[in-house]
């Protein structure tokens, strides 16, 4: 079943105190243009506005400062942009010299795709535009500088290179509209008080008023993200046009059939992942325009190997960061094309990059936040009248429950509020240096307005930033001289520690790696840091590709570990790459548990269930199977944890706490728990937790447990958490990361080179070290609820039960149980098989960049399985083609200058080099050529050797796709091993 909500659109309202107003009417916002706009508009196909263009359009036609919030798809871009181009229109050849719109998106991506969407327009009216990120060209960055177009398009991080180069500021003197998009990407983290800073620093230099326009998804708190966009007391009008008015969700398990059965021996796999694959395609093949979203690149790649091995061709794609840009490019030209029904994605398309018109989304596993629901189902449906529509796929009653909330919120516009960071110390330094290049000395006062009018440092104090300049005089090599006397901050007199600091410090997104995983000398895969900082113990089990391993050793930037039998226990290798689920979300379910059991207590379960399938979008079988566990244990007599119980168990050697507080709390309260417990037994203790349990490992009775949680009661809460934090992996990594980014700590320095103790007294005392506990407060624990709960603990709001049964309870099973299902543990022989035919359809459906090195004519993104039959140019006839891993554009850039007989050096030499070396080996090697240079991580030299060796040994070389794997495994070996110089 379906369930859809209906809710009139917001008004526009603003923040300060300017008034309301209403959105012209439709038929009225196009005519506000010029002539030979609304002809433009004509043949473009643009036939009425859309709700978001009528409501934009006339206030950025007045100057005013907006942020529109609406779903990707609505037209936002161009409600923003055409009435600047109307402007620039009338203008005409009077227009001044000099930027006068910058466009800044958060990632390169969207930087390409509003190029391409800009282009037709400002050649129709020979309005010049630029693109500028990390990937221009040393002769693009020239050409900019010395002809600096009316529109620039840029990052973030690229905006704090324009800010210090003496020709562009000088062409940024004349801006006059910024427009931020996607702004609601940026807000909530460091690269968003970079930019608020950089956008005032911006405003110092430009002439007049520069109007500023915000695009973002629909978020929870829109009145802080006004004020974060145009800066502390400015007036900015709110528009949010509502994704979910026109939403249809529904939650599902599938049910495993006797088909399905058959079909998981066929794809190594259990029933119950079949039924899911199953539902998905179904689903693909009924709608055939589909996103197919997970939380995580693991569980992106494992559902694309299932489908792989089950019908490699079956049209659906794979896009996430890792892959690479020709890969990506790809799959989104071919989705928008027609050529794929479905693409299996991570937030990599969450954003708006183009790809057309979607008509369903599927959503694998709970999406963990309502935002993040309503972004991923809101691409759906965006045509005039269009309904989005979406599915999320669950596969236990944590999920299916969760889910469910998530659902019922996102229908009723309830969204998690965005925490933007207030005043990071790290992004202050970074600003703090980049105004010192700008100008050799600064008074602090001057320095301490400019920082105050931002919103994210609307609170910092005169006292911090003189303890931050302090710290730059005092760093060696000294990045700034600070002067109290004078109350004045300048260059050092070695200037260029400033400089390198300054550039290797441009983004403020942390630097993160993976760690390798060795079985005696056999790599056996990677794990991420965040994984590594908050579980990487010797004796800790993990989940893997499909196997349990236990760490025995850690050294340096290796794990090394041995196969385990019994994954009880066990972390899956994905639970640093997860998404928070927020306290509310987690009383909710608490809270549906505790109903249902109140219900069955006193005999009246058929009505509660009746009333929760007309309150969440699930079927009436699926909702009692997701309160299964509950029936279950409240038939063996024991208490429900819920909104209101928290209950304590013994089973094995875990002490399980199930505590309805979701991610951030149940966090911060597993590191307390667990600090306590160590003090008390002087021992390790392990944890780990999820949204809606806490399990310890640890020789402690459940009475012990019992009484800690009633110690906290009369504790000051944050600072025991400070405490239990300090020594920890995950304080270890958020030190490293702000130790980098103030220029403290070396840019190669790693998580596993550098002494926790070491490195904790040595910085003790800095704002590298407060920074790191308030990223720590910020991102991975939520103090405040803890602290609410803790409090009602006390209150007896929230009761503390110990739990006495023979087993694990039914409710505490459900976490434990996780780890099997989703792991998805398979024997060895059959991971073997199943690597090998998910491997050869990887490899056929990757994209590589096809180019004639002889005529330079030719040139195609194609896919390896349709590469064999391309052996001559269909232009010039010469047997001359090279391939390449790099995106279409870069290769497209090059084509275009070897025909003109360019010269080459640096990047594009090494390109064009490239190039002539695979097509000379494609003449040698054929198809096997194509196939090993598909394989991640093999160089074309790497690929060449395998080639070779394959043809010198024949059959006793084995098949192309072994010795993929093993080029592979060889590439990551080399990838660690070359790093640290074994």
């Amino acid at each position: 079943m379906s369930w859809k909500r209906s809710f009139d659109s917001s008004p526009p309202v603003r923040t300060g105190t300017a008034s309301r107003r209403s959105p012209l009417k439709e038929t009225s916002v196009f005519e506000l243009f010029s002539p030979p706009l609304v002809q433009a508009l004509k043949e473009r196909g643009f036939s009425s506005p859309t709700d978001p263009q009528v409501r934009l359009v006339p206030i950025v036609t007045e100057g005013k400062n907006a942020l529109l919030m609406a779903p990707t798809g609505t037209g936002k871009t161009e409600a923003a942009i055409l009435p600047i181009i109307d402007k620039l229109i009338r203008e005409g050849a009077t227009r001044p010299r000099g930027t006068k719109l910058l466009y800044v998106t958060p990632l390169r991506a969207l930087n390409r795709d509003m190029l391409e969407r800009m282009q037709w327009w400002c050649k129709r009216f020979d309005i010049r535009l630029g693109v500028r990120h990390g990937d221009s060209s040393q002769a693009e960055r020239t050409n900019l500088s010395l002809a600096p177009p009316d529109i620039l398009i840029t990052t973030p991080e690229t905006l704090q290179i324009l800010l210090i180069g003496r020709r562009i500021r000088e062409s940024l003197a004349t801006l006059r509209w910024l427009v931020v998009d996607e702004i609601h990407e940026l807000a909530e983290d460091k690269r968003g008080s970079q930019l608020a800073v950089g956008l005032e620093r911006l405003r110092r230099l430009v002439k007049g008023n520069v109007q500023v326009i915000g695009l973002s998804a629909t978020v929870g708190s829109p009145e802080r993200i006004a004020e974060f966009l145009v800066g502390r007391g400015r007036e900015c009008e709110i528009l949010r046009v509502p994704v979910e008015k026109d939403l249809s969700l529904r939650v599902e398990v599938p049910r495993p059939t006797a088909a399905d059965s058959h079909f998981a021996e066929t794809i190594y796999s259990f029933p119950e992942v079949a039924a899911r694959l199953r539902t998905i395609r179904e689903n693909v093949e009924r709608y055939r325009s589909v996103l197919i979203f997970t939380n995580t690149r693991t569980e992106a790649e494992a559902l694309a190997n299932r489908f792989r091995v089950w019908d490699p061709r079956f049209p659906i794609g794979i896009h996430h960061s890792s892959l690479s840009k020709a890969t990506r490019e790809a799959v989104e030209r071919d989705l928008k094309e027609g050529k794929l029904l479905g693409v299996i994605c991570t937030s990599s398309l969450e954003l708006g990059i183009d790809i057309g018109f979607l008509e369903f989304v599927i959503q694998y596993n709970s999406p963990r936040q309502v935002t993040r629901l309503i972004q991923r189902v809101g691409r759906s449906g965006h045509k005039i009248g269009r309904v989005s529509r979406g599915l999320v796929i669950t596969q236990d009653s944590d999920d299916t429950l969760e889910a469910m909330v998530l659902c019922r919120r996102a229908t009723l516009g309830e969204l998690e509020p965005l925490e933007p960071f207030e005043a990071p110390y790290d992004s202050a330094v970074h600003q703090i240096a980049g105004l010192l290049i700008e100008r050799g000395s600064w008074g602090l006062e001057e320095v301490y307005s400019l920082f105050r009018e931002s919103y994210p440092y609307s609170t910092l104090s005169l006292e911090t930033l003189k303890k931050l300049v302090t710290y730059m005089r005092e760093r060696y090599p000294r990045l700034a001289f600070y002067s109290e006397a004078e109350n004045r901050v300048s260059r050092a007199r070695d200037i260029k520690p400033l400089f390198e600091y300054y550039f290797d410090n441009l983004s403020m997104i942390p630097d993160e790696k993976q760690y390798l995983v060795v079985e005696g000398d056999r790599m056996v895969g990677a794990l991420d840091e965040a994984f590594v900082s908050e579980y990487g113990e010797v004796g800790v089990k993990f989940v893997e590709g499909g196997r349990c391993w236990k760490i025995e050793q850690i050294y340096s930037d290796k794990i090394y570990v041995r196969a385990e039998d019994d994954p009880t226990g066990a972390v899956p290798n994905w639970v640093g790459d997860e998404i928070p689920v927020p306290l509310e979300v987690a009383l909710e379910v608490g809270a549906t548990r505790r109903g249902y059991a109140e219900a069955v207590a006193e005999s009246s379960e058929a009505k509660f269930i009746k009333e929760l399938v007309k309150t969440y979008p699930v079927s009436e079988e699926t909702l009692r199977d997701a309160l299964r566990e509950v029936a279950e244990q409240s038939s063996a007599g024991l208490p429900i944890p819920s909104d209101r119980l928290v209950t304590v168990e013994r089973w094995d050697k875990y002490a399980i706490i199930q505590a309805s507080f979701g991610h951030k709390v149940n966090r911060l309260l597993a590191r307390v728990i667990g600090h306590l417990i160590s003090e008390k037994i002087g021992q390790s203790v392990a944890v780990q937790q999820d949204p809606y349990r806490i399990v310890i490992e640890a020789e402690v009775s459940a009475k012990v447990v019992e009484s800690i949680l009633a110690e906290l009661q009369s504790k000051d809460l944050r600072k025991v958490a400070e405490k239990a934090v300090e020594r920890s992996g995950i304080f270890k990594r958020r030190l490293i990361h702000v130790g980098k980014k103030c220029g403290a700590i070396s840019k190669d320095a790693d998580y596993g080179s550098v002494s926790i103790s070491g490195l904790v007294e040595a910085l003790k005392e800095t704002p590298v070290y407060e920074e790191a506990m308030k990223v720590i407060f910020h991102d991975d624990f939520d103090v405040d609820g803890a602290s609410k709960v803790v409090s009602k603990m006390k209150s007896g709001e929230i009761e503390v039960k110990l739990l006495e049964y023979e087993g694990l309870s039914p409710i505490a099973r459900i976490g434990v149980e996780e780890i099997s299902r989703r792991g998805e543990i398979v024997s060895p022989e059959r991971l073997r098989a199943l690597l090998r035919q998910s491997t050869r359809v990887r490899i056929l459906d990757t994209f590589l960049v096809a180019v004639c090195t002889h005529c330079w004519e030719f040139l195609e993104l194609r896919r390896v399985r349709d590469l064999e039959t391309l052996k001559k140019c269909p232009s010039c006839g010469r047997e001359a083609i090279g391939l390449s891993t790099d995106s279409y554009e870069n290769v497209f850039s090059l084509a275009m200058k070897a025909r003109s007989r360019s010269t080459f050096r640096g990047k594009r030499l090494k390109l064009l080099t490239s190039l002539k070396r695979s097509a000379e080996l494609r003449k040698e090697y054929g198809h096997t050529l194509d196939m090993l240079l598909a394989g991640r991580g093999i160089r074309l030299s790497d690929a060449s050797n395998l080639a070779s060796r394959m043809k010198k040994e024949g059959e006793a070389g084995g098949e192309v796709i072994d010795q993929i794997i093993e080029g592979e495994r060889e590439a990551l070996r080399r990838r660690y091993f070359a790093s640290t110089g074994q």
